[in-house]
């Protein structure tokens, strides 16, 4: 009877601290670490009591918040809030891997959002869609003019100053050659850019993947948030973060593999939400694959034994070769890299 006493009121302490924290989101000081804060009681109380006790107090909190600040906006509001205590706090609870939360959550959570921005708009009657391809015009008509225009700007320039070297015959070798390379790089640099805005084309018309990505960076900092104070008051216990050990199934990495090459080939056909579906699971699984590229990275500085600092500067490299990491994550997933430099390092032993 003490204990279920003593778990109720450590519930409603939680729910209370909860309900506080929604409170100060208007205020100047305190509205962007209530973001941060919010859902992290929940997740505490999960992780030492359980899902039962969890639901209950994710319930009051919905009740109390519904009553005091009203029905729709405090629920849609805390509704994402409430799923990603319910994720953490139950996968701690039952000591479940990160990789795994961090995957499921990301997807679930980048659907519950979706559907909480699209049920937002009805409401409040807004076109999300219309509203969503404004706002994406709008950045890259920036990054264009910002980016893209002054590096195309720049590469007329050598191009003619290039040409008059080639047609002059006093122009030595050496120039010659500098200059060629200077504008071979700036036409690198072009491409990247253009392939950039691309993308960011493409994600406008599936904005899923950004959701999904939010979703994830939410989690995580949710996450390191609720380790630290678990383990600053001693609030149950979290699974170790083990980054280097996150790898993908491999059957999931073939199911994507048929998605990309089933996107490609139904692209001629008239299946368009079909395609647009298959286009943003391949944009959330290049997200995820990055990931799994930066844990093999991590697997290979701990083999080699790289200090602290030589780890950051490796992963400070990492991030400027997006597209090798995921190459890297996908394959490591397909062909089990890992197994294979453990076999490798072991025979030349």
């Amino acid at each position: 009877m003490e204990s279920k006493n003593k778990d109720i009121s450590r519930a409603a302490m939680m729910v209370a601290l909860t309900v506080v924290l929604y409170a100060t989101k208007g205020l100047p000081l305190f509205s962007i670490a209530s973001i941060f804060l919010l859902p992290v009681p929940l997740v505490l109380l999960g992780s030492e009591k359980g899902p039962k006790i969890l639901m209950m107090a994710i319930a009051c909190v919905m009740v109390c918040l519904a009553l005091s600040f009203g029905w729709i906006s405090s629920i849609i509001y805390f509704l994402l809030f409430g799923a990603i205590s319910l994720i953490l706090g139950v996968g701690f609870y039952y000591k479940i891997s990160l990789m795994t939360i961090f995957m499921i959550g990301a997807v679930s959570l980048g659907g519950l959002s979706y559907f909480e921005f699209q049920f937002g708009g009805e409401l409040l009657g807004i076109e999300t869609k219309k509203e969503l391809d404004l706002a994406g015009n709008k950045m890259v008509e920036h990054f264009e003019e910002t980016n893209l225009t002054p590096l195309k700007e720049s590469l007329d320039k050598s191009m003619k100053e290039y040409l008059e070297l080639v047609n002059s015959d006093s122009t030595s070798p050496q120039i010659l050659e500098e200059k060629k390379l200077y504008l071979d790089d700036l036409k690198k640099r072009e491409l990247v850019v253009l392939d950039l805005v691309k993308r960011i084309r493409e994600l406008i018309t599936s904005p899923m993947p950004l959701f999904m990505m939010s979703s994830f960076f939410m989690l995580f900092l949710t996450f390191f948030i609720s380790v630290w104070m678990a383990k600053r008051f001693r609030f149950g216990d979290v699974p170790p973060v083990d980054f280097s050990n996150w790898q993908c199934p491999g059957i999931i990495s073939w199911i994507f593999v048929i998605c990309v090459i089933g996107t490609s080939y139904i692209s001629s056909s008239d299946f368009s939400g079909l395609v647009e579906i298959m286009k943003s699971i391949s944009f959330t699984m290049e997200f995820m694959y990055f990931l799994f590229g930066l844990s093999f990275v991590t697997f290979l500085a701990m083999r080699w034994k790289l200090s602290r600092t030589s780890r950051v500067l490796l992963y400070l490299v990492s991030l400027f070769y997006w597209n090798f990491l995921i190459m890297i994550g996908l394959m490591d997933s397909l062909v089990n890299m890992r197994k294979l430099y453990i076999v490798d390092v072991n025979k030349g032993a």
